[in-house]
């Protein structure tokens, strides 16, 4: 799970599936109790990537 915290409030975020929808990146879970979808286009798919396909980050795939 993933935590999101804001000021307001603290979600545990459950993603349960991914797709091509529409020539962007689509997920959709589950944002507490609520369902939730999370849409990414090509531009932010790239940033997240960049921040993610570092060394220090891809070592966490590597833990238990």
């Amino acid at each position: 799970k993933m935590r999101v915290k804001t000021p307001a409030m603290k979600l545990d975020v459950q993603l349960e599936s991914a797709c091509n929808r529409g020539g962007e990146l689509h997920f959709t879970g589950l944002a507490g109790l609520l369902p939730c979808e999370v849409t990414l286009a090509p531009a932010e798919l790239r940033r997240v990537l960049a921040m993610v396909l570092r060394p220090s980050i891809l070592g966490l795939l590597l833990r238990k």
